[in-house]
Formats: C-alpha cells, structure tokens, sequence
C-alpha cells in the first residue's frame, strides 16, 4: 500500500511540474495561428496555411513536452476557418470563417456528434454584407459572435450576433456607422446581466482614441457607451486597436491592446502592449504599460488568458515591430509576456525571440501555471529565401524554458542583451532576451575610470545616467554570480 501512495505521490508531483519547451514549426506556404487549446494530453494549435490566396486549415498537435504528435491540412475544406469550438450538451460546435456560394466572406456555425463524429447541423450566417469573425463565446445556452462586416457600399461595421440554441432563434445587430476603414467588435464578455462588447474604430465622438466598450441588456438593447481612452495612471497613454479581454473576479475585467506613450521623444508613434483593469461600472481600476518605449508594438488577437481558478493571468504581444506593407521585415522582433497578479500587479515581463521578424498571435494559460505563445516567425536568412514558419514557445510559471536542443524541429536560441537607447538621454534601458541572470553594468569613461555601476536583476530594467557628464563611455555587463562578461560596447551620453 505504501509502494502505491509513493508511486501515486511520485506520479503527481511529475504532472503537476510545468513543461517547457519550443517547437518551430517548418510550413512552405504563409501560414498564420488562429487558436490554441489544452486538451487531454496535449495542446491544439488551429492555424491555417493560404495557398495562392486560399485559405486551407491546418491543426497541430503537441505534446506536453513539446513533441510534435499530429500536424493535418485539410485540402477539403478550402476557406473554412475554425475560429472557436466549444462543447454543446453531446454535440461539438464549431465557428467557421468561410464563403458563401456567392464568393462573400461569411461564417458558419456547425454541430458535430462528439460520438458517431457527422455532422448534425450547419447554419450559414449570410446576407448581402460579408462577414469576419473575431471571436466567439458560449455563455449556457447562448451563442455570441463579434466581428466586423463590409457593407455592399464597402464600409466597414462592427456586429454582434447571438443565437439562442434551445429556441433556434438568431439576432445579428451593426453596431458600427458605416466607418470607412477600421471598425469591428473584436471580443465580449457575458457577467452578470450584462453583456460587454469591446469595439476598435477610427474615433469617437468624446476622447481621442481607437476602442470602447459597450454595455448591452441581455435583450442586446443598448445600455451605455464608454470610451477606453486616457489612463488613469498617465493621461498620455492611449489604449489602441484590438482589443482582448477577460472576466475577473469581483464584477471586474481585464482587458489588453496595443497602447501609445505620446510624450516619448525618441520616436513619433511609440507603443507599448497595456493592459488595464475595469470595473462593471466602466471605470478603470488601473493600467499598465510594458514593452521598449520607441518602437512598434503589435497587440495579440487573444492577448490574455488565466486558467480556471488560477490567482494569476498571463499577457502578451509582439515587441520591436516593424510596420512593413509587406506584412514582414528582415529585423527581429520578439514575444513579450507578462505574468499579472489578479489586481494587475506585475510578477514579471520577459521577452523572447528566435532571431527571426515575429509575431504573437495567441496567448494561453495552462493547467500547469505555465503558458503556451504561438505566432508566425518569418526568417528571410534561409537557404530557400523568404519563409514563415509558426513558433511555439511553452513556458514555467516563472517564465523559463529550456536553453538547450529539444524535441522534434524544435530550436534553441541563445540568451540576448539589449541596451538602449544609444545615444541616451536620461534613462538607459537594459534587456534581457531569453532569460533572467542577475547581472551588473559597469560604465567607463574614456580614461578607463570606472563612473558607474548597477545591479540589473529584472529582465527589463532602467538605469539612470542622468547625472554623467555628456561624453563617450565604455561599458561592460557581466553575470554577478560568475563575474564573466557577457557584452562590451560603446555608450554615448547627449
């Protein structure tokens, strides 16, 4: 009996330790990840592959330690995009990005038998505008879909649909006013009596920004508008674009977009990746920027995520982007994530990157404490040219994976440290890519005097030079604990 409990004890202590890992995924075509999922077992990446301009899904299957046990293209279903799936008494449901015979963008809502695996229902939702999907939830018995829509005069709308699935009756809403360019609800939230539908628009009638969030009655009669505009924290912050968002405890929410620091003088559009969290009154409790202050932030489409009952969420999104009409860059970028207590305290940010142009696409929470990353990686410095890949990237709760070669086409990447920005002012940021060291600066001046020294134990840390004499320095970092250089270079003081 003994034997058994220590085999049990032994047995749980294996599961219950998070797994981490990273797995580059080799495709030949330009393919982009659409969802993730922990199932029994394993995790579900939902991507697909386009093909000359036709979209083909493609389903990954990875297991906990980061092999890769399943990658299917289906060639037989072109177009059809499972954007979510959930589980409906004994059915499977599915919502599906498509097109309709007409050649219109639209989306279908399918229920599958989880036993004999047919098909039971398809309910095409289509009409004389086209439709895009960005998320879908099921609250009971209730269904919602948001997104945007294209009118026949080709502006652009947000809509909500709901179906009530007992009673077969649908209800789609424009919530949008014939915007020319940007307008679509990108996710929505059921608490309590009241629905939350967080929408992206060029304007608004009362506060210089690109979202808000509107209160809806259950009989989706409209309760309030609000603008998520200036931040309580800093009046210059700006939450823009899409939008993620996630039910807390204590009738609050969080939500996660790209954000803009106006006031940085280093370049004209600087962003970060924030989060802010809000009360069901509409007033936001606090908000949070991290990232590097003078480049391009990207917001992932489902940018936070807390697993069931956990005291902690995880959010993410892509640092040092460049904005190309290519739609890719020869420059590297690199995940950044942070781990979030439920009040919006930092745990840590830490930043990834695997020397290629990336971009974050989904973020999710694990039953493990860990967190699974997933987006495309192009690298324009292979043997055949141009490719994009997706990597995946498992995380510990402490934000660590494994240095060294893993499973399948899995890679390592050396740990990185940035230091910027060169020339600096004030402040001079300190970086660390891949890992977390205790490590110290030391700076020189040109006579080799030591003027400056600091201990950098976080992943993305300030040092203050501005009481050093404008000039040439010299620096040095190195592991504290080792005393071994890592970097030398010149800095220049303005």
């Amino acid at each position: 009996m003994k034997s058994l409990l220590l085999s049990f004890f032994l047995l749980s202590v294996f599961v219950l330790k998070a797994q981490s890992f990273d797995l580059l995924y080799n495709t030949t075509t330009s393919p982009e990840v659409i969802g993730l999922s922990e199932k029994s077992g394993f995790y579900e990446v939902r991507a697909y592959e386009d093909s000359a301009g036709t979209r083909f899904p493609l389903l990954l299957r990875v297991s906990l330690n980061g092999a890769l046990i399943l990658d299917s293209l289906d060639l037989t279903r072109p177009d059809e995009v499972l954007i979510d799936e959930f589980y409906y008494s004994r059915d499977h449901l599915g919502v599906i990005q498509t097109i309709s015979s007409q050649g219109k963008a639209c989306f279908a809502i399918e229920f599958i038998d989880t036993l004999s695996g047919f098909l039971v229902l398809r309910n095409l939702v289509t009409d004389t505008s086209e439709y895009f999907v960005e998320r879908a939830r099921l609250y009971g018995d209730t269904l919602f879909v948001v997104g945007s829509l294209r009118n026949p005069n080709n502006s652009m709308d947000a809509f909500v649909y709901q179906w009530d699935l007992p009673n077969n009756r649908d209800t789609i809403i424009n919530l949008g006013n014939s915007n020319p360019s940007i307008d679509l609800a990108s996710d929505i939230l059921k608490i309590s009596d009241k629905l939350y539908i967080f929408k992206t628009r060029n304007s608004t009638a009362n506060c210089n920004t690109f979202n808000e969030v509107l209160r809806f009655n259950l009989d989706l009669t409209l309760d309030t508008t609000v603008a998520i505009c200036n931040s309580i924290s800093n009046s210059a912050n700006h939450s823009r674009y899409i939008i993620s968002a996630l039910e807390l405890p204590n009738s609050e929410f969080m939500i996660s977009s790209r954000a803009e620091f106006l006031p940085n003088p280093n370049a004209p559009n600087p962003e970060q990746i924030g989060f802010f969290r809000w009360d069901t009154s509409l007033v936001e409790q606090q908000a949070v920027l991290f990232g590097k202050h003078d480049s391009v932030a990207l917001e992932a489409n489902r940018a936070v995520s807390r697993f069931p009952g956990s005291n902690s969420v995880y959010i993410g999104g892509t640092e040092n982007y460049v904005v190309n009409s290519f739609g890719y860059d020869t420059s590297d970028s690199y995940y950044a994530i942070t781990r979030a207590d439920l009040l919006g305290n930092v745990i840590w940010t830490k930043y990834y990157t695997n020397n290629t142009f990336l971009h974050l696409r989904q973020v999710l929470a694990t039953s493990d404490g860990g967190v699974l990353l997933a987006g495309t990686s192009y690298d324009d410095k292979t043997a055949v040219g141009q490719e994009k890949d997706i990597w995946i990237l498992k995380l510990d709760s402490n934000g660590n994976y494994p240095q060294t070669s893993s499973l399948g086409e899995s890679l390592s990447y050396q740990a990185e440290i940035l230091i910027f920005p060169n020339p600096v002012k004030n402040q001079l940021n300190i970086r660390q890519l891949n890992s977390e060291k205790a490590l110290e600066l030391v700076l020189f001046d040109s006579n080799g005097r030591i003027v400056l020294e600091s201990m950098i134990d976080n992943s993305d840390q300030e040092v203050d030079v501005s009481g050093l004499p404008k000039g040439i320095y010299f620096y040095n970092i190195r592991e504290a604990a080792k005393q071994s250089n890592l970097k030398s270079g010149k800095l220049i003081i303005k």
